[in-house]
């Protein structure tokens, strides 16, 4: 009997040192993800285009308590090699030229402002705090070093498949997308027209969060201007560019006819 409570003692012991060191583990990854939630993070995507002509560049997503800030650095932009490519008139350099531009999302105050260009000038836009309806699945897989989790989505006529992990525990992710309970690491709609993939997260505490959104670039309105809007007058702007060009002899233009869309956002929520 003796033999067999020593046995015993050594396996509780065993199994004791185990425990603490498993609780270990999980205590400094939670105190890890927690440091990083409150430094900041610095998360590097590549975004992948399948358009007619496939393009591939670099994206930052910043990401502070309850903020995160979004660039997509078009300076980096450079043909998809992984992809067939067809003979293109489109000019790599003139996009490479484009200033980067910058989206914001407020979990807190629930709004989303972002920069783009209109007729030229740097614009200053408000769209919609989106709360998605994820359908979070378990499926899982392993993306930069970490375990992510499969969640589905419907956004602006597209479906979406993203990858988060919960071992970051920040509802951020690239682009618009956001609302699941851990970093987003991959998302690409069904299509795989759009993908963008993470490729590498540090800690970071970055100065951008210290200033006012709307100083970050140079824009010729001050008050955003709300996407809708936004949108028409860029419609407004074809519409113009289309009358210029049906003055030109010998070219025929046919302004009735609306190109289908065929960019990321496809359906808008205020259209029937």
């Amino acid at each position: 009997m003796g033999g067999v409570a020593a046995a015993y003692t050594i396996q509780r012991n065993i199994s004791s040192t185990v425990m603490k060191y498993t609780l270990g583990i999980i205590f400094f990854f939670c105190i890890k993800s927690y440091a990083q939630t409150k430094a900041g993070l610095r998360v590097q995507y590549t975004m992948f285009c399948n358009t007619d002509l496939p393009l591939k560049y670099k994206t930052i997503l910043w990401i502070q308590d309850n903020e995160s800030i979004y660039k997509e650095e078009f300076s980096t932009t450079e043909r998809w090699e992984e992809k067939p490519t067809e003979a293109s008139t489109f000019n790599i350099e003139r996009l490479r030229n484009n200033e980067g531009t910058y989206l914001r999302v407020d979990n807190k105050n629930k709004t989303l402002q972002f920069f783009d260009k209109l007729s030229g000038h740097i614009i200053l836009v408000t769209d919609t705090y989106n709360s998605f309806k994820w359908d979070v699945t378990n499926d899982t897989k392993v993306i930069a070093g970490y375990k992510c989790n499969k969640a589905t989505t419907s956004f602006r006529g597209r479906e979406w498949i993203a990858w988060f992990t919960p071992e970051i525990p920040v509802s951020f992710g690239p682009w618009k997308l956001h609302g699941l309970p851990g970093l987003i690491l991959e998302c690409y709609d069904v299509t795989q027209r759009y993908r963008i993939s993470a490729e590498g997260i540090k800690t970071e505490t970055s100065a951008l969060f210290s200033k006012d959104f709307k100083t970050l670039m140079v824009s010729k309105n001050k008050v955003a201007m709300p996407y809708r809007e936004f949108l028409e007058k860029q419609e407004e702007a074809r519409n113009n560019r289309l009358s210029s060009l049906a003055n030109v002899p010998g070219l025929q233009i046919d302004k009735a006819e609306k190109p289908p869309r065929n960019g990321i956002e496809l359906k808008y929520e205020w259209e029937k």
